[in-house]
Order: C-alpha cells, then structure tokens, then sequence
C-alpha cells in the first residue's frame, strides 16, 4: 500500500491516528494482510488473489474500531465501527450502501471466548432513525423498548408459549400498563347482538379481537364454540369470533381458549387444527418499532364511527387456495354486504404463487355478486395497463362488484375537495374506481393502542367505512346500489387519475335519498 494510500484510509477512522510508515506483510490463511502500526494502533488491510485491496480494519489500544469492506472493483460495500464501553460490552454498527443510515446494531459481550448479544438495535429502513432496542436474555428477546425522536416512550414485555411469542404488556417509563395482547385467549366478548344493519367481512393478517375499536363489531358465531369440533359444518373449524387458518398446521399452542364465560382452557397442542377460533395476529420481531398488526389497522379504520355494524374476520394465510374457497362460502352464507381486500397478488405468470390461489379469489368474487368487494390498488405509484406483469389482483379485476381503490395525500376526509392523488398509489381510469384518504392515516395498533399507517391499504377500508355508514342511513338499498352511488357521486379532479374520482359521503347520500 501506498503512503498515500494509507493516509485515505486513516481519514476514514474514527479518530485520527499518526501514521508510521512501520509496515510489514504477512500471509495468513494464504491471505495477503499488510500491518501498519499507527501511534496508538494499527491498521491490517486484506487484498484480494489479484492484489485488490478487500478489506481495512483499523484498531485503537489492541481494540478493533473499525472495518471497512470493498468489492474487488474498489467499492466500499460494508462498514462496520466498534464502540467498547467500560461495562466490558460493545456497540456493533453495520452499514452497507448509505455509510450514514446503519443497517442493524447490536450489545455484544464476550462471554467464555462466545460473541453474546445482549441488545439488538432497530432502524428505520428510509430515515436511518433508531426505532427500537431490543433486550436478549439466553438468546431470546424478551423486552422491546419503543424509541420515537431519540426518547424512549415505553416497552413491551413479551409472553412465550414455548419459543414463539403469543403476546405482550405494553408498560410506559413509570411501570403502568399502557396496553396488551394475547393471540389464545379472550378478556371479554364482543357486545354484537348479530341484528345489526351491515354486515361486512375483512381478509387480512391477523386483529386485535379486545381492541376497543373492535370488539363491540366482532360476530360471535354461537354455533360453532371452540371445543376442536367443526359444529356448524362450515369447514371452518371453531369460528367462533371469525377464524384464523394456518395453511402449513405449524402453529400451536399449550393451551388455546375455549369457553370464555368461564375462563375455562382447553384444546392441548398436540391437537393441531388448521384454522382457530379467535382471528389472532402473529408477532414477529423482524421489522423495528411497533409491533403492528395490518389487519386490526384497516379494521379500526372500517368501522369508524359505525352504530350497526358487524364484522367477520379472516386472518391467517389468506392466499391459500383453500382457504379462499371457505371464506366464499361463508361470505354467501352470512350474506355479507361489503368485503374489504387490502391485499394484491401478482399474475399467476410470475411465478410467485399458485394458480389455485387466483383462481378460488375470481371465483369468491364471481360467486359473491351481491357483496361489494373494496380492495386497495397498490402501492406501486403505477399506472394499471392490464398487462400480466402490470396488474394487481383482486385490483385488476373487472367485475361489477370489485371497487379498486387509490389513495390521496390526506389523512382524513376533506371539506374543501382540494385533494392530491398521493405519488405511491397505482392509478388509472381502467381499474382504479374511486380515491379515498390513506396518508398517516390513524387507527388502531396491536394492543389496544393507536398509530399512523400509509397506503392504498388503509384507503380501501376508509372507502368501505363510507359505503357502511350509507347503508346504516339506507338499510334497504343493496350493496351494489350503495356502491353505484358513491361512484356517481364522486368528485371528478383533474389530479385524480380513476374512473370516478374521489369519494363524497354528501354526494352519496343525496343520491340514494333521490331514488
């Protein structure tokens, strides 16, 4: 290496080290490494078989601080920085591309020649912003502290059933209860006396069946308790407060809730069903920040504000073709009036799922032509051409029934009608309908709390929601006339490129009171 050379790569430490030009080579592992010694360190650089450099390392007082990896091309790819604390532990910064934005980080302790974590840092993936920490006891995690502008806000404390976590209490700085969550097991039951006006159906994730934005809407399905046994012969087994489906049959529990008015248990794991009588929501640890829940989101969101109006949830593996055939069937059993699918699937073409799945969702849909089906047009920011390699489905779908919906900029509903399409939204007059609000748009969060989310996503439900408030007003008009209203009744915009336009609850309703 060149004194030059050397010099560049010490400006990139994190202090500055006075260079010696007391450097050897040696080969380690039939690995060129050159060692140049530094006032207080070194610096070790790696080349590749043809002499590119690979990687630089540099070290303070016998302590690695930094280390820098390049493509043999000459381009820095990764870089990591090692900060050692006085407790004996360590900070790990990973970065890779953006040497600005850390990739992951981590507390690291050497405990009998073994790299231990104590502590996993989570970042957002667009700001770089710390979002959580996570604190490791024997190799599982069993607390989250939740970081918003650099402060911790509070913590979940998570429960396990085995290896898998089954729920958590959220706990503020003081040590108060500020929210929980427990997939298999139910505190009260909703208050739905099952005569309400609308009855609309929601397919996603997984719901926070006590969130309070919930649990007065739920179904109870009387007929079918949670005792193992498919009571109601509707191929859903124990859908009792909706279902969850584990396409795989994966999933288990000790114990799993089975009658709730007397906070009885039951059912042992090694009875595994495929589908479950509470619509739980998994948890998983793989993306920082709050624990969210898509599904108790877009519920919250479609049955805001709504008196009589009940709700059957499906969660769980949704785009398992089977799956898809018995939500149909209960969809035309129940007689459900609105269905909401805040989901998309690629063209059978890609290759990226079977074509069993596309073809139970046309046919729910075909089967079903009373429901009006609001799904989300994606958030891809493209225009729908129809081409396989183009087009999302349900949202491609032509069918009367299918309302595809785009998203504005607004969090909520406007008075001025001076909306923006937002820039991620698919659009087009060919597929996407009508426009609704789906920008940090606030509803609920796994464990009875609230967040902001933005999408397409919490647009289709916050469309749904419009058309349920309608047929509250207008119980006798069908489903289908609900939705023709709202189409005819939308705000055309220049800057909204759909076949309607967006959404006018005025509008609507004046129509339908019309006729």
């Amino acid at each position: 290496m060149s004194y030059k050379l050397l010099l560049l790569s010490l400006a990139f430490s994190a202090q500055v080290l006075a260079v010696s030009q007391d450097c050897s080579v040696e080969v380690i592992e039939n690995t060129k490494h050159e060692i140049c010694k530094t006032e207080n360190g070194k610096v070790v650089t790696k080349f590749f078989d043809k002499g590119e450099v690979s990687s630089i390392s540099y070290y303070k007082d016998g302590k690695i601080i930094k280390e820098r990896n390049f493509s043999s091309s000459g381009n820095e790819v990764t870089r990591s920085t090692f900060e050692h604390l006085s407790d004996g532990t360590r900070l790990v910064t990973y970065y890779m591309g953006d040497f600005n934005k850390p990739r992951s980080k981590k507390r690291v302790q050497d405990i009998s020649n073994v790299e231990v974590v104590l502590e996993e840092y989570g970042f957002h993936h667009r700001t770089g912003a710390l979002e959580s920490i996570d604190v490791i006891e024997n190799g599982i995690t069993v607390k989250r502290k939740i970081i918003e502008n650099d402060k911790h806000e509070f913590s979940y404390i998570f429960n396990y059933d085995g290896e898998r976590i089954i729920g958590f209490e959220a706990i503020d700085l003081n040590g108060k209860k500020i929210g929980d969550y427990s997939q298999n097991s139910i505190e009260s039951l909703p208050t739905s006396t099952g005569n309400e006006k609308v009855k609309i159906a929601i397919i996603d994730s997984g719901f926070d069946h006590q969130h309070e934005d919930l649990i007065d809407h739920i179904s109870i399905n009387y007929d079918d308790p949670i005792d193992g046994v498919d009571n109601d012969g509707d191929g859903l087994v124990d859908n009792y407060l909706g279902s969850f489906y584990d396409e795989n049959g994966d999933l288990s529990f000790s114990h799993f809730a089975s009658y709730f008015d007397s906070g009885d248990w039951g059912r042992p794991s090694n009875i595994i069903a495929k589908t479950y009588g509470i619509p739980f929501e998994t948890i998983s640890l793989n993306r920082p920040g709050k624990i969210d829940s898509h599904g108790t989101h877009v519920a919250s969101l479609a049955l805001r504000d709504l008196e009589s109006t009940s709700l059957i949830p499906f969660a769980g593996d949704y785009g398992d073709a089977k799956y898809l055939k018995l939500i149909s069937q209960k969809i035309k059993s129940e007689s459900i009036d609105f269905v909401n699918m805040s989901f998309s699937f690629p063209h059978y073409a890609t290759g990226d799922l079977p074509r069993s799945t596309l073809d139970n969702l046309r046919s729910l849909i075909m089967n079903n032509p009373d429901t009006v089906f609001f799904v989300a047009a994606g958030n891809d920011g493209k225009l729908f051409d129809g081409t396989r390699f183009n087009c999302l489905y349900p949202a491609c779908y032509s069918f009367d029934n299918v309302v595809t919906i785009g998203a504005t900029e607004d969090s909520d509903w406007r008075n001025d009608n001076i909306y923006k399409m937002a820039k991620y939204s698919n659009y087009g007059k060919r597929y996407v309908d009508l426009f609704a609000p789906g920008t940090k748009v606030e509803g609920a969060l796994l464990g009875d709390m609230k967040i902001r989310y933005t999408g397409t996503s919490m647009a289709s439900p916050m469309a749904l929601n419009i058309a349920a408030k309608l047929k509250e007003l207008f119980p006798n008009k069908s489903a289908l006339e609900i939705k023709d209203a709202m189409e005819l009744g939308a705000t055309k915009l220049d800057v909204i490129d759909s076949e309607f336009g967006v959404i006018s609850f005025e509008n609507s309703r004046n129509i339908l009171e019309s006729i």
